[in-house]
């Protein structure tokens, strides 16, 4: 008996790789999506689920608030608070020079801007002062409008 032990675990092994294999073999594997949401619920590679647990680990004691209006009429923009962060993740941010002059003057009163996007303007490339060349995201669903 001592001798055919190790051969019938063996097989009980072979038998249980063998099993496995076949159930997942029916399994289709799942796409990736690539919709673009940014939004803080999706998991997806486009979505900011991720991003948004990042920040909670980095800033345990900050509140959020989430703005969609544009930053000029932001609240945050109201008052004379420092040391906050303004996080922009937009799949294309189009300021306009006031909604600029907003942004430099929070970053006066010290506060910092995180800005994340696809496609933005000539006015975020001299608030910056920095120039990135991309590939064109317009053939995303997300921007048809």
């Amino acid at each position: 008996m001592k001798k055919a032990l190790p051969y019938i675990i063996g097989l009980l092994v072979l038998a249980l790789i063998i099993y496995l294999f076949v159930v997942n073999s029916g399994k289709k594997n799942k796409e990736v999506s690539t919709y673009i949401t940014l939004n803080k619920r999706d998991k997806n590679p486009y979505g900011a689920f991720v991003f948004h647990e990042s920040l909670k680990q980095f800033f345990p004691k900050a509140t959020f608030k989430i703005n969609y209006d544009y930053p000029g009429e932001s609240k945050v923009f109201g008052d004379n608070l420092s040391n906050r962060l303004y996080v922009i993740l937009q799949p294309q941010f189009y300021p306009q020079d006031y909604e600029i002059d907003d942004l430099i003057a929070l970053v006066d009163r010290g506060n910092n801007i995180f800005v994340s996007t696809f496609v933005y303007n000539e006015q975020v490339t001299r608030f910056t002062r920095a120039f990135a060349k991309s590939r064109n995201y317009s053939y995303y669903p997300f921007w048809k409008s």
